[in-house]
């Protein structure tokens, strides 16, 4: 009986199954698996690369993923908005400042002498043709220096564009109405769609060629011109008490075809300072009223480019905030799919180690159940 107890108890060995070098290898592949997850791991950096390591991680973290990756374009369009409301501030700050020196200039012009003037121009008569002895005038000349000046201001009106996208300035022929168009702007990401404000041409248009280009477009309708509307409503009391409009252009006169198919712009700011010295005199009027309608109607304009600049200026600060959220957002989402799927390198590096070391142990175990058969031979001798 105590043999009985003693041979059930023991381990049985065979020649044909190695019992031991079973249980070895199977430890040896155990750790070798877990050694091949902790080295890809370590290469990788991830501890959940697939849905296979984590179903509700991973699920989790592709979902942050793709909203990480919808804010990034997000961010890039922010990006083009803002470039192009920094254009359109730099141009209204520049076109603010040749304003500024014009109304100097006519301010100059009106403390000046009355000006000779030749004969009056009626209208059938060739306004381009400078009247000889206006043409002497100190004012003749201070209208030079007026008209380098608006000539400035056209460029930068042209130059004010950024990716195709002008908000200041229409060129003619333009094949819509500026009222018809309205610029879209992404301004944010939320509830998985994106965030735009719209901004109508119209809110910053300061000059639409295309508005007084008879061709195209009525001019009757005054939202479309553009805050700086070519046109000004000067008018002059003549010595008769009968009130005259001198039709006054602040930008650009048109000659148009017969067919109404072309159009030709014209610098004008000469005729400006030349028709309020025509007209006060044609009809005797005052003089310094005439002036003093002008300058107002400048000052106007130049309330308008301040009130735009600072409607410009407002929405960059609401892009600006954005901006920062949206990147706020997207380091908060990066640092929340690096805590569900990244690896702790400090300690995937410790198991590595411990890992590399017990499967050199297994190997051992596994040599030493290999030379078990051996003891099998010596009884035999």
């Amino acid at each position: 009986m105590w043999l009985a107890g003693i041979t059930s108890e023991a381990t049985m060995t065979s020649i044909l199954t190695n019992h031991s070098a079973m249980s070895a290898l199977q430890t040896l592949r155990s750790v070798g698996s877990t050694l091949t997850d902790m080295q890809e791991q370590v290469s990788s950096g991830l501890r959940v690369k697939n849905a296979a390591d984590n179903a509700a991680y991973w699920s989790i973290s592709t979902s942050m993923k793709s909203d990480a990756k919808a804010l990034s374009a997000v961010s890039d369009a922010i990006g083009t908005t803002n470039a192009i409301l920094d254009t359109t501030y730099a141009g209204l700050d520049a076109i603010h400042q040749e304003l500024d020196t014009i109304k100097s200039l006519m301010v100059t012009a009106a403390s000046m002498p009355t000006p000779d003037i030749s004969y009056f121009y009626n209208a059938y008569d060739n306004w381009r043709e400078m009247d000889p002895a206006y043409a002497q005038s100190e004012q003749a000349k201070v209208a030079l220096d007026v008209d380098q000046h608006m000539q400035q201001i056209r460029s930068i009106l042209r130059g004010s564009s950024f990716a195709g996208t002008n908000l200041l300035y229409m060129g003619d022929n333009s094949p819509v109405e500026a009222r018809n168009v309205t610029n879209t702007f992404v301004t944010g990401y939320a509830n998985g769609r994106a965030l735009t404000v719209d901004l109508p041409l119209t809110d910053t248009l300061l000059v639409n060629d295309s508005y007084m280009d008879a061709a195209t477009f009525s001019n009757s309708d005054p939202g479309n011109g553009g805050l700086l509307d070519p046109s000004m409503s000067l008018t002059v009391e003549g010595s008769d008490g009968i009130t005259h409009s001198t039709g006054i252009a602040m930008f650009t006169n048109w000659s148009i075809t017969w067919q109404g198919a072309e159009t030709e712009p014209l610098a004008s700011s000469n005729d400006m300072i030349r028709k309020v010295e025509f007209y006060t005199q044609k009809y005797g009027a005052d003089r310094q009223d005439a002036w003093n309608q002008v300058i107002q109607q400048w000052d106007e304009r130049l309330g308008k480019i301040t009130a735009l600049m600072g409607k410009i200026g407002s929405i960059q600060q609401d892009m600006q905030r954005t901006d920062t959220s949206v990147m706020q957002q997207r380091t908060s989402i990066d640092e929340g799919v690096s805590r569900l799927i990244d690896a702790d390198m400090e300690e995937a590096s410790a198991k590595l180690a411990a890992q590399q070391t017990q499967q050199q142990l297994a190997v051992q175990s596994l040599q030493i159940a290999n030379q078990a058969p051996q003891n099998i031979m010596q009884l035999f001798q």
